[in-house]
């Protein structure tokens, strides 16, 4: 199970009330969709980048019914989203997911070593 970092000040934070305009709805809905995205990169963007998504991909894993582009612009324009070298971005997705994806990294480098040291003592008693 992972975590992301989540402030309690996203209820109400600019962000989330342009987002909440732009999409005319409640702001508690905005951040569920918010959170999903979120969520759903921690899975399927774990770097961050959104640039191989489609808009449609991006709507679907935010449970947006809209919509896709429009929904798209207004998390850009809100600014939950941006670019960053030409690539479309969680904004500031180290900031708040940067603990998991470091552990995530760790731990796959340490099931590799200890694979790879499972498979030369399993070789070696078999010979």
């Amino acid at each position: 199970m992972a975590w992301i970092e989540f402030h309690q000040t996203i209820f109400l934070h600019p962000k989330t009330r342009k987002l909440t305009r732009s999409l005319g709805v409640h702001r508690m809905q905005a951040v569920g969709h918010v959170s999903a995205l979120w969520c759903w990169a921690l899975d399927y963007a774990m770097d961050g980048c959104l640039s191989r998504f489609t808009d449609e991909d991006l709507a679907d894993a935010c449970a947006w019914d809209g919509d896709a582009s429009d929904f798209v612009s207004a998390l850009e324009s809100a600014g939950f989203i941006g670019f960053l070298d030409g690539a479309r971005v969680v904004h500031d997705w180290h900031d708040y997911a940067g603990r998991i994806v470091e552990q995530r990294a760790a731990n796959a480098k340490r099931m590799r070593v200890k694979r790879a040291a499972n498979v030369q003592r399993t070789c070696g008693e078999r010979s």
